[in-house]
C-alpha cells in the first residue's frame, strides 16, 4: 500500500484512479511544496526496457506541449526500480461525471467541446496522436478549465513503434485490461478495433463519440459485450443526434456524423478543421443564423453551366412530418417559406448529378475540377470531397447510390463506355453493360434500369431513348419500352418506373410517364406545354418530384401519384419557386427530409 509512503521527495496522499499504463496518485512535492498527480507505471511496462524507452520518448514530447487545455507533464523519474511520471494535478471533475443522462445544454456543450478539440489539435500539430480519448481522460477544473489527461498511449508521428507492442482493451469506459488493441474499446475508431496503423484521424473518431455523448447522454456505439460494441463501431450507422436530442441544430449533428465516418478519409482531416466548424456553428446559433443563404437571384435567359452548384433542401421537421403523414399528398402552396436552402459544394467549374445515400448523410456528385469529369463523395455539410474515380483518365458521371448505400452505379467512358458499379468509396469497379445512361436502382438492389440516351439539356433531344432493365447478377437485359423514355426512377415499392419522354412519335415538349417495372403500357402522369423532366420518386411512393420550366424558369415540382397504377392522384404543384436559378438532377433521401439537386444560374 503506497498511500502515506514517500517516493523520493513525493509523499503519496491518495489514489486517484487506475489507467492503462499504471496507478495514478495524488502526491505532495515536498521540495516545491505543491500537489501533483503521480503515475506509477505498471511493472510489466516499467520492466520492459524497449517499452519504457518508448514511453519516456513520447512523454518527453508531451512534456513539450504548451497548451492551457493539456495537463502539464513535469518529470519522468525512478527510484528502486519504480518508474513514475509527475504531472499537473487538476482539482475538479471528469467530463464523464458532468454529462447528464439527457446530454448537456448547447451553451455548456460548446464551453467544454471547443477547448477539448483545440487541445487535441495542438497535440496533433506537434505530431502526437492521443489514442485513448474518452470523457474519463478529460478533467474540468473547479474554475471551469478543460484539461486533457493521460497521453500514456500517445503515438508520435513517424516514430518507429510497433502498434501491437502495447495493448490495453477497456472492459468498461473507466477500466482497462490487457488485450490486443490500443485504447479503450468504447471510444475506439474502426482502425483501432482492427489493429491497423493509426494516425491523428483516429482521434477525430474518438472525439465524435465524445461529442455525441455530450449532446445526448449516450454513446453512439453500444453492445452487450466488448465484442459486440466493437462490432457496432465497425458496422453500425449511429442514430442521428437530432433524433436523440431535438434541440441540436442539424449542422451540428452533421458535424458529429462526419467525425464518425468509418473511413478516415471522409472525416475531418484535422482537429483544427473540426474546431473551426464548431466555432462557426456556435457563432451562427448566437446570431440566429441556421444555414448559409442561397445565392442571389439573377434574371433568367439561358443556362450558364459555369455557375452550377449543388444545393440541399432540408424541410422543417413539422413540414416533413406533414408530407409523410398525409394519405393523399397535395401540392404545397408556398413551400419555399418552409424550406431551408444550403449550398453544399463550392468547387470550381460545373458540379452535376448529385445522388444522396439512403440515410441522406453522404452526397456523390460529378465535377470537372480535376480535368475530366470525376465522381466525388462528400459528407453532407462537409468541405473536403473525395475523388472516387481519380484513377480514371476518362469521364465518369451520373452516379446513383444503391439502396443499401454500399455501392454506386454510374456511366463511364472507360473500356469503350457503359454502365459500371463500384463500392461507395470507389473500390471494386466492374463493368455491367456496354451501353446506357442515367442508371437507377430497383428497391431491392438487384437490378438497374437505364436509358439509351444521355440527357444534359432537355431542350436538345433529337432522337428517342429506350428503357432497359439489367440484372446485376446475371447481366440479363430486358427492353421495357420502345416509346421515348429517359432518366428513369424506380418506385420505392418496386411496382413502377417513372421516366420522361415526348409522347407518341416523339412529339410534344416532354411529359412525365410511368410504366410497370416488368414492362407494359406506359401511363402519362403530366400533360402540359412545358417540359416536365427528370422524375424522382418520393420515399413513400405517393408522389413524384420532377423538374419543369412551367412559369418560365426551371423549378422542382411534385405530383401526387398512385404507385401501383402509376397514375396521377392529384394536381402538381411547385416545391421550389426561385427565379434566378433552375433546378435539375434531383435526388431524395430515403426519409424524405432532404433533396439534393443541381442549381443552374440562368443568365
Amino acid at each position: 500500500m503506497l498511500i502515506g509512503s514517500t517516493l523520493k521527495h513525493y509523499q503519496i496522499i491518495q489514489s486517484l484512479g487506475r489507467g492503462g499504463m499504471g496507478e495514478v496518485y495524488l502526491a505532495r512535492d515536498l521540495t516545491l511544496g505543491r500537489q501533483v498527480a503521480l503515475k506509477i507505471l505498471r511493472p510489466e511496462v516499467a520492466g520492459d526496457a524497449d517499452r519504457r524507452a518508448r514511453f519516456e520518448r513520447e512523454a518527453r514530447a508531451v512534456a513539450a506541449l504548451n497548451h492551457p487545455n493539456i495537463v502539464t507533464l513535469h518529470s519522468i523519474e525512478s527510484v528502486d526500480d519504480v518508474h513514475f511520471i509527475t504531472m499537473e494535478w487538476v482539482q475538479g471533475q471528469t467530463l464523464s461525471a458532468l454529462i447528464p443522462p439527457s446530454g448537456l445544454p448547447l451553451d455548456r456543450f460548446f464551453e467544454l467541446s471547443l477547448p477539448l478539440v483545440e487541445a487535441v489539435g495542438a497535440a496533433h500539430e506537434q505530431g502526437i496522436t492521443h489514442r485513448d480519448l474518452k470523457p474519463e481522460n478529460v478533467m474540468v477544473s473547479d474554475t471551469g478549465r478543460v484539461k486533457v489527461l493521460d497521453f500514456g498511449l500517445a503515438k508520435l508521428r513517424g516514430s518507429a513503434v510497433d502498434e501491437n507492442a502495447e495493448t490495453t482493451m477497456g472492459s468498461s469506459p473507466g477500466q482497462t485490461s490487457v488485450g490486443q488493441i490500443v485504447g479503450t474499446f468504447a471510444y475506439m475508431s474502426p482502425e483501432q478495433v482492427e489493429g491497423r496503423v493509426l494516425d491523428h484521424r483516429s482521434d477525430i473518431f474518438s472525439l465524435g463519440i465524445m461529442l455525441h455523448e455530450m449532446l445526448t447522454g449516450r454513446r453512439p456505439f453500444v453492445g452487450d459485450t466488448n465484442a459486440s460494441t466493437m462490432a457496432a463501431i465497425l458496422k453500425d450507422v449511429p442514430r442521428p443526434v437530432t433524433e436523440l436530442n431535438p434541440a441540436v441544430p442539424s449542422r451540428l449533428a452533421t458535424t458529429i456524423q462526419r467525425c464518425l465516418e468509418k473511413d478516415p478519409a471522409l472525416r475531418y482531416q484535422s482537429a483544427a478543421d473540426l474546431a473551426s466548424e464548431l466555432a462557426v456553428v456556435r457563432r451562427d446559433l448566437a446570431s440566429g443564423v441556421t444555414s448559409r443563404t442561397a445565392p442571389p437571384a439573377q434574371t433568367p435567359s439561358r443556362w450558364a453551366f459555369a455557375a452550377i452548384a449543388i444545393a440541399l433542401i432540408a424541410a422543417a421537421a413539422v413540414v416533413a412530418a406533414v408530407w409523410l403523414k398525409r394519405d393523399k399528398p397535395t401540392a404545397v402552396e408556398n413551400p419555399a417559406r418552409e424550406m431551408e436552402f444550403t449550398q453544399l459544394t463550392h468547387g470550381e467549374g460545373a458540379e452535376l448529378f448529385p445522388t444522396l445515400s439512403a440515410d441522406g448523410r453522404t452526397l456523390a456528385y460529378v465535377s470537372g475540377g480535376a480535368g475530366s469529369l470525376d465522381i466525388y463523395s462528400l459528407r453532407v455539410g462537409g468541405e473536403n470531397p473525395v475523388n472516387l474515380t481519380a484513377d480514371s483518365l476518362v469521364d465518369d458521371t451520373q452516379p446513383a447510390f444503391a439502396p443499401d448505400g454500399e455501392h454506386l452505379a454510374f456511366r463511364s467512358e472507360r473500356e469503350g463506355g457503359g454502365i459500371f458499379v463500384m463500392g461507395a468509396t470507389g473500390e471494386s469497379v466492374r463493368r455491367l453493360t456496354d451501353f446506357g445512361y442515367h442508371p437507377a436502382w430497383s428497391p431491392d438492389g438487384t437490378r438497374l434500369v437505364i436509358c439509351t440516351q444521355n440527357v444534359g439539356d432537355p431542350t436538345f433531344r433529337f432522337t428517342a431513348s429506350q428503357l432497359w432493365s439489367i440484372d446485376l447478377t446475371s447481366g440479363e437485359r430486358k427492353l421495357l419500352t420502345n416509346a421515348d423514355a429517359a432518366q428513369p426512377s424506380w418506385s420505392p415499392n418496386g411496382h413502377s418506373i417513372a421516366y420522361w419522354g415526348r409522347g407518341e412519335g416523339g412529339g410534344g415538349a416532354g411529359d412525365i410517364w410511368t410504366i410497370p417495372a416488368a414492362g407494359g403500357t406506359p401511363v402519362r402522369v403530366t400533360s402540359e406545354p412545358s417540359i416536365d423532366w427528370n422524375p424522382v420518386w418520393a420515399p413513400d411512393g405517393r408522389s413524384l418530384y420532377f423538374s419543369t420550366n412551367r412559369g418560365g424558369t426551371t423549378n422542382l415540382w411534385r405530383v401526387p401519384i398512385d404507385e401501383q397504377s402509376g397514375q396521377a392522384d392529384g394536381k402538381a404543384g411547385p416545391v421550389t419557386t426561385g427565379g434566378g436559378a433552375s433546378v435539375h438532377h434531383a435526388s431524395v433521401s430515403r426519409d424524405g427530409s432532404r433533396i439534393a439537386y443541381t442549381s443552374l444560374a440562368e443568365t
